[in-house]
């Protein structure tokens, strides 16, 4: 079975391998890694210490901050997906302090696909 070496990384594989017919190099193979960057989702994140609220409502402010960041940077607000959140209390400051991580992604959206 022959293998194709394409992306940044094709350069280290060697021209043998076992199992392997052939290694085939593409012309600009090196490239290949673009089209997984230009499909990849756009995120939003947010880090922050919030002082004086509840755990829940500390999570939904960095919930909100992350899906405008995520907008911002031309994600569709309806394909919004919370992916990640963290959440540490923070003892030594005063005020119920709590730093939440929080991380959204989406599609791009329609009107910023057209503009590029």
């Amino acid at each position: 079975m022959p293998l194709i070496a394409v992306g940044g990384g094709a350069f280290l594989v060697p021209d043998r391998l076992a199992g392997v017919s052939r290694v085939i190099r593409v012309a600009h193979g090196e490239c290949a890694n673009a089209v997984g960057a230009a499909l990849a989702q756009i995120g939003g994140e947010t880090d922050q210490i919030y002082r004086g609220l509840d755990r829940d409502a500390a999570i939904a402010a960095a919930e909100r901050q992350a899906c405008e960041r995520a907008v911002a940077a031309g994600a569709e607000r309806s394909t919004l997906t919370t992916v990640d959140i963290e959440d540490m209390p923070l003892a030594y400051l005063p005020g119920k302090a709590l730093r939440v991580r929080v991380r959204v992604v989406g599609e791009m959206s329609a009107g910023r696909a057209r503009a590029r």
